[in-house]
């Protein structure tokens, strides 16, 4: 059993259930009374209540998972190898998500995707180059043309 796989289920697990009864019916309020909203109307909590329920699925699968698979015994540079790769990532998306306030999505999200594509171990460069330009600009139109949200476009801009 891996040890660490399944505490971070458990607290994944905790979080979805507390994200799915608590959080999300007492932060997302109604602009429009029920009795309003037509049969085929999406409310408002219904894309949160979904990341959260596909969330906590992958949670009750990490734990399944772990439980399952054995502790390797022959390499124990892979458990540091993996908590250098949280923490790079943590500090990555920390600083990710200050700079997409100053520069905007379209500027630092190929930038991202292309730093975090790179470190997790893809060397192929005619893979990345594609994938981290195309993919913010795919994601921009479908969130603008979808759901009419436009992305943080930057205080310098």
């Amino acid at each position: 059993m891996r040890l660490a796989d399944l505490s971070t289920g458990v607290l994944f697990l905790v979080f979805s259930v507390v994200a799915y009864f608590y959080l999300i019916p007492t932060q997302i309020v109604l602009s429009i009374p029920e009795d309003h909203l037509g049969p085929s109307a999406l409310r408002p909590d219904f894309l949160p209540r979904q990341t959260v329920l596909l969330f906590g699925f992958l949670a009750v699968f990490l734990i399944s998972s772990a439980i399952r698979e054995k502790e390797p015994e022959d390499a124990p540079w892979t458990e540091r190898r993996r908590l250098y790769q949280v923490v790079v990532v943590f500090a990555v998306v920390f600083l990710y998500t200050y700079a997409l306030e100053l520069l905007g999505f379209a500027i630092v999200s190929p930038v991202f995707l292309a730093i975090l594509m790179w470190f997790m171990g893809l060397r192929e460069w005619r893979l990345i180059v594609p994938v981290a330009l195309l993919l913010p600009v795919f994601l921009t139109y479908f969130f603008w043309y979808s759901f009419y949200v436009i992305l943080p476009e930057g205080s310098l801009f």
